[in-house]
Parts: C-alpha cells; sequence; structure tokens
C-alpha cells in the first residue's frame, strides 16, 4: 500500500506531469542495478523507472521500518529526459514529490490530491 500511495502521489503532482506528461506509468525495479534497491539499518531506499509521453526517470523512495510498521519517509523524482524541460534545469537535481516531514501522513496525502 505504501508504494501504490506513493505512485498515486506522483501521477497527481503536478510538476511530474509538467515533466514527464500524463499518464506517468511505473515499471518493475531492475534488480541488476545494484543502486535500484538499497538497505542502511532499518531504512531502504528503492529506484522505480518511471515513463511518460514527455519524459523519462527514476522514482526514489526513501522507506522506514519502525516498530514492525513501513512507511514512506521522502520520495522524489530524478529526470533523464524530458521535452518540456531544457535539460540544464533538471540535470543532477531531484524534485521532492513527497517528503513526510511537510506533507504528513502519506495515505491522507494521497487522497487529498486525488479530490
Amino acid at each position: 500500500p505504501q508504494i501504490r500511495s506513493s505512485l498515486r502521489v506522483l501521477r497527481n503532482h503536478a510538476g511530474a506531469q509538467f515533466i514527464l506528461g500524463k499518464p506517468i506509468k511505473d515499471f518493475k525495479i531492475d534488480l541488476s542495478d545494484e543502486n535500484a534497491k538499497k538497505v542502511k539499518g532499518n531504512e531502504y531506499f528503492y529506484k522505480i523507472p518511471v515513463k511518460g509521453p514527455d519524459g523519462n526517470g527514476f522514482y526514489h523512495l526513501q522507506t522506514i521500518v519502525s516498530d514492525g510498521s513501513w512507511s514512506v519517509l521522502k520520495s522524489e523524482l530524478e529526470v533523464r529526459e524530458s521535452k518540456t524541460l531544457e535539460e540544464a534545469k533538471y540535470k543532477d537535481k531531484r524534485l521532492v514529490i513527497f517528503d513526510t516531514e511537510k506533507h504528513g501522513d502519506l495515505h491522507q496525502y494521497a487522497e487529498k490530491l486525488d479530490e
């Protein structure tokens, strides 16, 4: 449910829609890529390929397991290519899509965006 909610937030994010176009699609994590899934203590990092009609990139999720509960702390869009934005504006940068400190609970935030 956490990854599904994170992807809903991405698909409804105005900045991501502008950069990638609509609809935004996600693809399977490439497990042969050593950076696709990382673990540091109780934090897990995932790199999910995403694509829209106007661009593509990776959706990075930072998650944590605490007291047996798994939750997303932060998600960011790394743009690899975009028809709507010049490369200098996205190269070596990430767009913050969700941050627990700023947006609060992921599920509640995702539901607000769906309205």
